[in-house]
């Protein structure tokens, strides 16, 4: 449930049920005397990889598509728009 504060505010988190789970757990540590302070984990750096055939293709296609959408969408706009 989004917490009631966060929609007459401004700083509205962008995913406010990940913020409430931040609060439960600032709360728990609270309580159980545990470090204050939530520190995030850092993650581990990602092994660079050689991009495969199928990732190549699938990567095109996708960029093709929305070449074509961008096109499609400027002669739309162009087409219908009132400020001719």
């Amino acid at each position: 449930m989004i917490k009631l504060c966060y929609l007459f505010s401004d700083d509205m988190p962008s995913n406010p049920g990940l913020a409430f789970i931040w609060d439960e757990e600032r709360k728990r540590r609270k309580l159980q005397k545990d470090e204050p302070q939530i520190t995030p984990n850092i993650s581990q750096g990602r092994p660079e990889i050689q991009e495969t055939r199928t990732d190549l293709y699938y990567k095109n296609k996708l960029t093709e598509k929305l070449k074509r959408l961008v096109v499609s969408s400027l002669i739309f706009i162009t087409k219908f728009s009132i400020f001719k």
